[in-house]
């Protein structure tokens, strides 16, 4: 469980971060 929680919160978190760093 607490792999696939890392796995959905990386995939949350990484298009935020793009976005934040595209911005």
């Amino acid at each position: 469980m607490a792999g696939g929680g890392v796995m959905l919160l990386g995939l949350k978190v990484v298009p935020l971060l793009s976005s934040l760093i595209t911005v």
